[in-house]
């Protein structure tokens, strides 16, 4: 059994909404399940009933958004099966919105169960996952049709070697099913290279990147704009979190370095554009924001980071991330530049 309490606070926030329910919840039930291992098929099936976290792949649809401040979570059972390299989990959930000043209640319309296959690299090779997810929203709005939301994602992601000191990750998924009287048709694909090039001091890894999501060619009628599900887009579109991984395209580079054995520093370059421009800008919380482009162009942010581990217990980290305002955004309404900078620290007892 376990159960897990919290307490995310903020001092007052001085932007448009104040603070937000990813600042702030006062007390909370963050976990609480029971795990039951039982012996099947030549492996372990660990069934956890409960209120839990979800975690699945590289947290580009499922996360619990381990960089805000209030952490999600989700009520009902989750059914594990592992066997050697591989894992299969199947889920039935709801949604437990966060509440800023009350108990978090299971919002029991907006659901996500599905499948999630996956097989762990073996000895640097290659590593596989599949799953097939379904959601249910109540009221949705999509670039103009509206109405109960259910949609089907059937995804893969791949991720190994390829020659040389070069690797690969790609990932894709495409969706079916409604919102209200509209049929839904969308899709994405995320691919990354990277390479460490030999000899060179800190091991850098230097990579190439790829985010494309799909957006709708006129508004009402048929849906053919990506819903990101639950991400941790902070990680994959850039630190400043203006952007969400619908209707959006994304070309990006960077690297990682090892200063010492303590410290790391990493920097990204990321090119933003709408795919369509009769569909609209979305935030990282999957909310239009911006519309009526002649531009597709968006913007340009450039991100630093630095983390540093004092001990097996703390841990540093800080950052600067600056958003080069483009036409798609001088067209559309305020167009200022954004600067973000961020200092934290990490205590794990």
């Amino acid at each position: 059994m376990f159960v897990e309490g919290k307490s995310a606070q903020a001092t007052d926030r001085d932007l448009p909404g104040g603070r937000r329910t990813l600042d702030l919840d006062t007390l909370e039930l963050q976990q609480a399940f029971i795990d039951v291992a039982l012996p099947l098929a030549g492996g372990t099936l660990t069934l956890r009933p409960g209120r839990q976290a979800l975690l699945f792949g590289a947290q580009r649809l499922i996360s619990p958004l381990p960089w805000g401040n209030t952490l999600r979570h989700w009520d009902g059972l989750t059914a594990q099966w592992r066997a050697e390299s591989w894992s299969l989990t199947a889920l039935a959930t709801a949604f437990a919105p966060v509440q800023k000043t009350s108990f978090n209640d299971t919002d029991d319309d907006t659901t996500l169960y599905g499948l999630y296959a996956r097989r762990e690299p073996q000895d640097g090779g290659h590593g596989l996952e599949l799953y097939l997810l379904a959601n249910e929203r109540p009221g949705v709005s999509v670039n103009g049709t509206t109405g109960h939301e259910e949609r089907q994602t059937l995804g893969a992601r791949a991720l190994g070697p390829l020659v040389g000191r070069t690797d690969y990750e790609v990932e894709a998924a495409w969706q079916t099913g409604e919102v209200g009287a509209g049929d839904v048709n969308a899709w994405f694909l995320a691919a990354q290279a990277g390479w460490r090039p030999e000899g060179l001091r800190g091991a850098p890894r230097l990579w190439l990147g790829l985010d494309l999501a799909s957006g709708d060619d006129e508004p009402g009628g048929d849906v053919e704009t990506f819903h990101q599900l639950f991400p941790l887009g902070h990680a994959y579109l850039g630190f400043v979190d203006a952007i969400g991984r619908q209707n959006i395209a994304d070309a990006s580079l960077g690297g990682k370095w090892s200063i010492d054995q303590a410290t790391s520093a990493s920097t990204a370059l990321h090119s933003f554009w709408v795919l369509d421009d009769d569909d609209a800008l979305y935030n990282a919380g999957g909310v239009a924001y911006r519309s009526g482009f002649e531009s597709n162009e968006v913007g340009v942010e450039l991100d630093f980071r630095v983390d540093h581990r004092l001990d097996r217990h703390a841990a540093l980290y800080g950052g600067y991330s600056h958003f080069f305002a483009g036409d798609a955004l001088e067209e559309s309404g305020s167009a200022e530049d954004v600067d973000f900078f961020y200092l934290g620290l990490g205590f794990t007892f």
